[in-house]
């Protein structure tokens, strides 16, 4: 009869066991049944509470959580009768480690296509710290953030899209240092999507003047406006010297050019257009040169790029050489005629010891 009535408690201890992992709640408000042991009721009862706060799980969506069995126990005002005070800092320490397991597993799941929104709207419920609520809405708020940077990024070139970014309120619930987080990311990418294509546009200046820059800080709009300036005051250089200078030095300074760096231009071309007047002048007077030296004659009419002094200089030159090179000539054929006659005096003289030779 002993070993019947052991079996028998036995058997429902195990059936206790059983159901306090899904009648968790019923468990918990019931009172302990005389053939438990107290030890072990609470061994039953703390099954039942780990049961009873991961119900109702699975959410997709913060705001939903509020739905959860952990999110409840978290909100209520006062503590269930059927609940000790032990086992009441049990179930909020479990609530609140289970609460953050459902928050990480929605984060993890959601991708950048999703809406970021759902990342946000739960409030705090009443019982959990307010430390520890900090630290799990940094954590939702920092993941919001990078989804948020990320799906910004890929409209770098899309000058257009980032403008629509730029004007997007922050969202309820998210914390303003966040935010502004976001919107300092934002307003960098926008300065260098403008800053890439200034390089394209065909007036730098012209292009940033025609959009909304009152959502960059002032030594950014600054930082824009100097270099589209440069920019654009490199390309009319470049205009200048490839195309006819002397012209563009009688043109009227362009309105968007400062002074100081107009003069500047002009005073550069007016060189430019000196040394190619200097380049063509020696060009000419080394050709004349060139034409001496071959001997070649000077034309008879001085070349107007040449003055007087330049053209009697190489005139007075053009006879010295041809004056060099006839007293040469002459002094050539008179020690031609001297050799020669020194050779004939030697002939002679042979030709002579030959005949007395043969005479004798």
């Amino acid at each position: 009869m002993k070993d019947f009535n052991n079996f028998l408690k036995n058997m429902l201890i195990n059936d206790l066991e059983h159901r306090a992992y899904y009648e968790s709640k019923k468990i918990l408000e019931n009172r302990k049944p005389v053939y438990v042991s107290t030890e072990k009721w609470l061994d039953i009862r703390k099954i039942a509470i780990d049961g009873f706060v991961v119900e109702n799980k699975n959410y997709r969506n913060i705001r939903e959580l509020k739905d959860s069995t952990c999110y409840k126990l978290l909100n209520i005002n006062k503590k269930p009768s059927y609940i000790s005070d032990n086992e009441w800092d049990y179930i909020l320490k479990k609530s609140t480690e289970e609460l953050e397991e459902q928050i990480k597993k929605i984060v993890l799941e959601i991708n950048y296509y999703n809406d970021f929104s759902v990342l946000l709207g739960l409030n705090k419920p009443q019982n959990i710290k307010q430390d520890i609520w900090d630290i799990i809405q940094n954590k939702i708020f920092d993941v919001f953030i990078l989804f948020k940077k990320h799906n910004a990024s890929q409209y770098y070139f899309n000058t257009d899209k980032i403008i629509n970014l730029l004007k997007e309120k922050k969202q309820d619930g998210m914390a303003e240092d966040k935010w502004l987080d976001y919107y300092s990311f934002l307003k960098d990418l926008y300065l260098q999507n403008l800053l890439s294509k200034l390089y394209s546009v065909k007036s730098p200046i012209e292009f940033i003047n025609n959009l909304p820059l009152e959502y960059l800080d002032s030594e950014k709009i600054y930082e824009l406006k100097r270099e589209a300036y440069r920019l654009e005051l490199l390309a009319f250089k470049i205009l200048c010297y490839t195309n006819n200078p002397q012209k563009l030095i009688k043109k009227e300074k362009p309105v968007w050019i400062k002074d100081i760096d107009f003069k500047i231009i002009v005073l550069e071309l007016k060189g430019k257009i000196e040394i190619d007047e200097k380049r063509e002048e020696y060009k000419e007077k080394l050709q004349l040169i060139n034409k001496i030296l071959k001997l070649d004659q000077l034309q008879m009419d001085k070349p107007k790029s040449i003055n007087e002094e330049e053209w009697s200089y190489l005139c007075d030159l053009e006879r010295s050489i041809k004056g060099k090179i006839d007293n040469n000539k002459k002094k050539e054929i008179a020690i031609n005629d001297k050799s020669n006659k020194l050779i004939e005096d030697e002939e002679t003289k042979y030709l002579k010891k030959i005949t007395n030779i043969l005479l004798n």
